[in-house]
């Protein structure tokens, strides 16, 4: 079987564990993994979204990991002196 080129919110959040709410609210604001918009039937609202694979990976790629990543006194919300 070949691989999928692209996968649903599910797909992505069962493989990849990024939650269907939260893939929703990075779309919403404009950030997040690149995605495709598949309309409805014609002229009618919904249809679904899906993320190209290799779109994914490259976004997840350049997503910092590890707590190291800035020093102490740089980190988001490091208590001041």
């Amino acid at each position: 079987m070949a691989e999928k080129a692209c996968l649903t919110e599910t797909e992505v959040q069962v493989l990849y564990g990024i939650g269907i709410v939260q893939l929703r609210k990075m779309r919403g604001r404009g950030v997040g993994p690149r995605f495709i918009k598949i309309s409805g039937a014609m002229g009618k609202c919904g249809g679904r979204v899906v993320y190209p694979v290799k779109d994914l990976e490259a976004w997840l790629a350049t997503m910092p990991c590890g707590g190291a990543a800035l020093p102490v006194g740089e980190r988001e919300g490091a208590a001041r002196k």
